[in-house]
């Protein structure tokens, strides 16, 4: 798997209208993946991806937009015309047919591309644990299920008596109940 340095020297040293028409696919898993000019081709020239905007944790504002697809429909991907290249370390280039970019200035696909990628909101990252759910809660209330099973979980039931379990129950109800 291609590091994101190396895919955006890729994207960025395009010079002429050859380059300007190869899309770069890099394999991820299951997926093949384009980035930044690839992903607007893709966009543009072979299906309306959704793509994702991403900001790079190296670099403070800078940001990266992608679109992916499983690697078994690369068949139904390729346009027309076009030439795939596959190289050695897995990943793919579809060369476009040059008819499709025939009187284009590259001073207007690139500024194509950047209201492209200007355009594409940025994703918005999940939640990515327990704890931040935990301190999303206000006044001492569960916001959601995951606080309640994180709860659950963190009783000590070996140490309250039977008593204490069954008090510790109701509570759990009556908290499902307002969030239901």
């Amino acid at each position: 798997m291609a590091k994101t340095v190396d895919i955006l020297e890729i994207e960025r040293k395009r010079s002429d209208i050859a380059d300007f028409a190869t899309i770069h696919l890099f394999v991820e898993g299951t997926f093949y993946r384009a980035y930044e000019w690839s992903a607007w081709l893709c966009c543009r020239y072979i299906n309306e991806f959704k793509p994702t905007k991403r900001e790079l944790k190296s670099e403070v504002g800078e940001t990266i937009v992608y679109v992916g697809f499983p690697i078994t429909s690369l068949s139904r991907h390729i346009p027309e015309n076009a030439k795939p290249l596959f190289r050695e370390d897995k990943n793919v280039d579809i060369v476009l047919d040059m008819a499709a970019l025939s009187g284009e200035d590259a001073g207007n696909l690139k500024l194509d591309f950047v209201n492209w990628k200007n355009s594409v909101p940025m994703a918005v990252p999940k939640k990515s644990s327990v704890a931040e759910d935990l301190a999303s809660g206000a006044g001492g209330r569960p916001h959601r299920m995951s606080e309640i099973l994180f709860k659950v979980l963190s009783y000590p039931v070996e140490q309250k008596s039977p008593m204490e379990c069954m008090q510790f129950i109701t509570e759990l109800k009556q908290e499902i109940t307002t969030l239901l």
